[in-house]
């Protein structure tokens, strides 16, 4: 049976591989091809390479004589467009062990020098949730490091980013690479993209540029989102609400009772209301 040290030269722990034997599964890959900061990213080691070559292995598996790449996308890619433009190096692959679930995980953590976007992890998380079945618990230990999210606040990126990778194609492209207003490109929050989403899949590119149209005219290079009040403010807003009503009713019934002669039954009414509403609920 072929093993993957018959492709290349058998190292400590990692096998040299020629770069353009490796296989990209976009099926499993999260990575976004054409996202601005990963095509910069790939430029950049490119430049590196090109000096020193590769330094750190990329994780492969190996699956019917063919090697397919498991995390490390844009150092494979930076090495694969060296080969066609004639550099001879070549690219350790660290074979990586446990089932695809375990190895999205492994590469979502492993991927400090460029971490997922919000999109990119979207994608990843939405396999390892309705693929393999595991809770948003689980997956939100995973988030990027760099967000310093846990616990509940983790949870909610992991619903926002994969609610983002479900959203209408034009709405995952406004995040992506944001919208041109007026010669100008405005980025879009996720944040902004899942709320215009929720409101109408239909109608949320025309939100989403209403919304960047305003931040452009407002000197903003971000669209964000509508802030709505939060579950305290709504609370401190209805009590504030039935306190003025409270009041309305009282001054209706103190003026009328202080007439000279006064409408019983419109008095009876206000009681009544008074009482209605004094009821804490």
């Amino acid at each position: 049976m072929p093993r993957l040290e018959d492709l290349g030269t058998t190292g400590v722990r990692a096998t040299r591989l020629r770069p353009e034997i490796i296989i990209i599964d976009w099926k499993k890959n999260y990575r976004e091809k054409d996202n601005p900061a990963t095509l910069a990213h790939i430029a950049w080691l490119k430049e590196s390479i090109r000096l020193e070559g590769v330094k750190k292995p990329i994780d492969v598996s190996y699956d019917d004589g063919k090697v397919y790449l498991e995390s490390g996308y844009c150092r494979l890619t930076a090495a694969q467009q060296l080969r066609k433009e004639g550099w001879d190096g070549y690219i350790d692959g660290l074979p990586v062990k446990g089932d695809e679930a375990s190895r999205i995980a492994k590469s979502l953590v492993d991927n400090t020098a460029l971490p997922p976007t919000v999109l990119e992890f979207g994608k990843a998380a939405e396999q390892l949730l309705d693929g393999f079945h595991w809770d948003v618990e689980r997956v939100a230990k995973l988030t990027p490091p760099h967000l310093g999210l846990k616990g509940k606040k983790a949870e909610q990126y992991v619903k926002q980013a994969v609610e983002l990778q479900q959203a209408p194609m034009a709405v995952k492209d406004a995040v992506a690479h944001g919208v041109e207003v007026e010669g100008e490109q405005i980025a879009v929050s996720p944040a902004l993209a899942v709320q215009a989403t929720r409101k109408s899949r239909e109608k949320a590119p025309e939100i989403i540029k209403a919304a960047v149209k305003k931040a452009k005219d407002s000197g903003k290079k971000t669209a964000k989102r509508e802030k709505t009040a939060g579950k305290i403010t709504k609370e401190k807003e209805a009590v504030a609400t039935r306190a003025r009503t409270l009041e309305k009713i009282g001054d209706e019934l103190a003026k009328e009772v202080l007439k000279v002669t006064f409408d019983y039954d419109v008095c009876e009414d206000l009681a009544e209301e008074w009482q209605k509403k004094r009821v804490l609920q």
